[in-house]
């Protein structure tokens, strides 16, 4: 840690360089957690955009239970 490698030269700085540390680390935790958070909701999007929402997915299916089995976007030929 930054604040002990200068412990020998005054606990003060010591404890003001531990501050900031900590205030580094938070930063960085909380970046993360963000970098997180951004690529999960970028992959529910591309999915919805994919698949569909839930209503959309249930209607697909109450669909093709009607049509005898057959997919519902598709067209018959």
């Amino acid at each position: 840690m930054e604040g002990s490698k200068v412990s020998g030269a005054s606990k003060e700085m010591e404890i003001k360089l531990l501050g900031v540390a900590r205030a580094s680390l938070e930063e960085l935790l909380g970046d993360y957690c963000d970098f997180l958070l951004d690529r999960q909701i970028r992959r529910l999007e591309r999915d919805f955009v994919q698949e569909g929402g839930l209503r959309e997915r249930m209607t697909r299916a109450r669909l093709r239970q009607l049509n005898g089995g057959k997919r519902s976007d598709t067209k018959d030929t």
